[in-house]
């Protein structure tokens, strides 16, 4: 979708993980979301505070951008066979250049440490794999903890539906992943894909 992580060489964290496994596959709309609560429990475990969900991808630090997750699925005759969960979480940079939608931060800019990437990255793949584990168990406890720490949660925003720029309330994440919004006074469910926020 034209979509860039740019970091400066050896200060970030910037990988993909494969997912073949049919349950998890099966469970395309709940990945994202599973995704950005695995980086949330690792930047609460580091001590950082004030840690947010922006729905459906993106992890925020005191309101500022800290990690964006982006999902591609790969089809095998018209059937998805596997998705590819893409991550990049700032750790170590302190001086962003250029123009971006959302403040950036960093790991390093909010503790005011400097940080092993290896040690992140095995923190991180713990995590995400035993969140995953979980998911494919049946246990969706990501979604109590992406409830509570819904970044949109009762803010109203400009978001881009169905190619119109429109104001919207939102008011929850829902059991099937999806957001409940209030647009036009009426509510209204709105799934990953469907919805571009301009905030």
């Amino acid at each position: 979708m034209g979509r860039t992580w740019v970091s400066p060489k050896n200060e970030n964290l910037m990988f993909s993980v494969l997912i073949k496994d049919k349950t998890l596959v099966s469970n395309f709309s709940s990945l994202s979301l599973l995704s950005a609560v695995s980086i949330l429990k690792v930047l609460q475990k580091l001590g950082l505070c004030d840690i947010s969900i922006k729905w459906p991808n993106d992890v925020y630090a005191f309101g500022k951008k800290i990690c964006g997750i982006l999902l591609e699925s790969v089809c095998d005759e018209n059937e998805m066979s596997s998705v590819i969960v893409g991550i990049g979480l700032n750790v170590n940079t302190t001086n962003f250049v250029g123009e971006y939608k959302a403040p950036p931060t960093s790991i390093a800019l909010e503790s005011g440490l400097n940080y092993n990437i290896k040690h992140i990255k095995k923190l991180v793949f713990k995590q995400i794999k035993k969140d995953f584990i979980s998911l494919k168990k049946g246990k969706n406890d990501y979604l109590s903890v992406a409830k509570e720490h819904n970044y949109l949660k009762d803010k109203i925003v400009f978001a881009e539906i169905d190619n119109k720029k429109t104001e919207i309330k939102v008011l929850d994440i829902e059991t099937d992943n999806s957001l409940l919004c209030e647009i036009d006074g009426k509510t209204k469910n709105l799934f990953y894909g469907e919805i571009t926020f301009h905030i």
